[in-house]
């Protein structure tokens, strides 16, 4: 019977995890879900979302699915699985990052994330399938008061992803990157 088994893959800079393809120096390369690929300037962990789509990465472009992000005022619950959806991969952390993707097997039917650190200022949610292709991007999110931002993918689900397939959330300015293995 198809599981869901979180793997503790990090972000490329934050522990082990494989880098994404460098093509020029000071550029990275990361593929998209139609399978072309995009020289970005620098780590795209780090760069802003007018940088991704000055680069040509953007929701609906390529692929690239639609994400939303918000904000709540206190931290967000840690979500346990319950052993009633033993399918589902929930509260998976690393650093000050969660992501919980809800399914059974290979479909996808709900991927959120959420930081567990308040922070002020911008930030934007990608979600990664596979590890260093950008599978769903939202809008940047500001405030001038401290938030822990939530996200979550709002276009392209249900999906069904390949067997195998690592699926990953990042916040910017928060540092981790949670890993889901779907099988």
């Amino acid at each position: 019977m198809p599981c869901w088994f979180f793997s503790m893959l990090v972000a490329p800079g934050a522990g082990a995890a494989t880098p994404p393809t460098t093509s020029a120096p000071g550029s990275v390369r990361v593929s998209l879900p139609d399978g072309t690929s995009v020289d970005l300037p620098g780590d795209p962990h780090t760069l802003s979302a007018q940088q991704l789509a000055a680069a040509g990465v953007a929701p609906g472009k390529d692929g690239v699915q639609l994400a939303h992000v918000g904000f709540t005022a206190t931290p967000p619950s840690r979500q346990v699985s319950s052993g009633l959806s033993p399918d589902n991969a929930l509260g998976k952390c690393n650093g000050s990052v969660c992501e919980d993707v809800y399914g059974s097997g290979t479909w996808v039917q709900w991927w959120d994330s959420y930081g567990t650190l308040a922070i002020v200022g911008c930030t934007y949610a990608a979600f990664w399938e596979p590890l260093n292709t950008i599978w769903a991007l939202s809008p940047t999110y500001c405030s001038s008061i401290p938030y822990y931002p939530l996200a979550h993918v709002v276009s392209g689900l249900p999906h069904q992803f390949a067997r195998w397939s690592v699926a990953c959330a990042t916040l910017l300015h928060l540092a981790g990157k949670p890993c889901a293995l779907i099988y």
